[in-house]
């Protein structure tokens, strides 16, 4: 397990750093070769196909045939010396991200959880890091800039954004690591308005709120936080009322000259419009593209897009609705066994980091080689483990607060 979340964290520090500090990009790279080294020998060593359910038994392996499948029926030719580093080390869209479905084969464990967790601690503060020697591009005023745009975003999906998931489980936490993780996901936001990224901020202020609507619930100081909501809430409306430009602070200004600018539906459109019946049904494989004249053709030559950042639209450009199909019918009935045939709330909870990815797909891509979306995969699995969703409440508090031992059965 060790190696496994080493292996995830030196492939997302590598790729998040080599596409921002380009002078030693070779150096993170380096990084990411042996993460993919470490993570293959870690899930050989981990893997444990009867300990799923049947149910994932079956559709599992038909989900891998068929990424081979349209990995096959790829788009190769022509590609440059650069083009095929893409393809092996993008945590976007490298050809490893079919695969991470595969963290269903690791082990439905509390000690396996725990470490995820210990994994992420170190991505927030390697996030630090990276803002702390791109601050100047991060802060930079052209909200325009692409490579500021990049570094913000790619810091984000693949650092900072997991801190969403201490604060969805913070009585797991200590009050040390709660203010750390809350610290991070603050300056993620701060950041993303200062660029104006829209995405980011939905995808932040929705895990913000399923957050507090948790913590809210089990916190004994529900008057307070009422009155706090509530005076809140009164402030904005005085705000409003005396017409208060925030538009005209500097801090706000790229937000809202931008928040209303309608960017993707002429893609959509060109996607669409490329898209043939069979395409709709099995894809059009890895690689492949669509005609969208007049965007990024710095990048993708003659019109040509390869990618699409609604993730939905992705994975049936790729792999046609049978790709969009299997994935969700591995995600689904876990939803449905976290809420609802649960015994515990880190389940519930569990299940909710699940549905904050699959709504994630429309505003951003989240279907990449990225902490956030292996730790969704895992909550699948702790969904389908029936030991899992029997545990007690108790016993889960017990493990992580008082550091109580736990079998790889999964009973306390």
């Amino acid at each position: 397990m060790n190696i496994f979340w080493i292996s995830v964290i030196l492939f997302s520090a590598g790729y998040t750093f080599s596409s921002s500090i380009y002078p030693i990009a070779a150096l993170f790279q380096g990084l990411q070769v042996l993460g993919l080294v470490g993570l293959m020998f870690s899930i050989f060593q981990l893997a444990s196909f009867n300990q799923m359910s049947v149910y994932i038994q079956l559709l599992l392996p038909i989900y891998v045939i068929w990424q081979l499948y349209f990995l096959l029926r790829g788009d190769f030719e022509g590609l440059k010396y650069e083009d095929v580093k893409s393809l092996i080390f993008s945590g976007n869209y490298g050809v490893i991200c079919s695969f991470v479905p595969l963290a269903l084969l690791l082990p439905s464990t509390l000690p396996n959880v725990k470490k995820m967790f210990d994994a992420i601690f170190i991505l927030l503060f390697l996030y630090l890091v990276f803002s702390v020697v791109l601050l100047s591009d991060l802060l930079n005023p052209d909200s325009l800039d692409a490579f500021s745009r990049e570094a913000l975003e790619t810091s984000v999906k693949f650092l900072a954004f997991p801190a969403g998931l201490i604060l969805l489980t913070f009585d797991l936490h200590t009050n040390k690591r709660r203010l750390f993780a809350l610290a991070v996901f603050a300056v993620s936001i701060l950041l993303a308005i200062v660029r104006a990224r829209r995405g980011v901020l939905l995808m932040d202020g929705i895990v913000g709120i399923f957050a507090f609507t948790f913590f809210f619930f089990n916190t004994s100081k529900k008057i307070g936080w009422v009155l706090a909501i509530v005076y809140l809430l009164i402030l904005g409306y005085q705000f409003y009322m005396i017409e208060y430009s925030f538009a005209k602070i500097n801090f706000l200004g790229n937000l809202f000259e931008k928040g209303l600018e309608n960017t993707r539906t002429y893609v959509e459109e060109c996607f669409y419009a490329s898209m043939s019946t069979m395409d709709w049904i099995v894809g059009k494989g890895y690689n492949q593209g669509y005609q969208c004249p007049g965007i990024d053709e710095s990048v993708f030559a003659n019109g040509v897009r390869r990618v699409i950042e609604t993730d939905y639209l992705q994975l049936i450009l790729t792999g046609g609705l049978v790709n969009l199909f299997l994935i969700l019918a591995m995600i689904l009935p876990a939803v449905f066994l976290g809420f609802f045939q649960s015994s515990n709330l880190f389940c519930k909870k569990a299940a909710t980091w699940i549905m904050i990815w699959i709504f994630f797909l429309y505003p951003s891509n989240g279907y990449t080689f990225s902490l956030f979306h292996i730790s969704m995969w895992l909550m699948v699995g702790l969904c389908y483990s029936g030991k899992f969703r029997n545990l007690s409440d108790q016993a889960i508090i017990n493990y992580f607060t008082k550091d109580i031992k736990i079998n790889t059965s999964g009973k306390a």
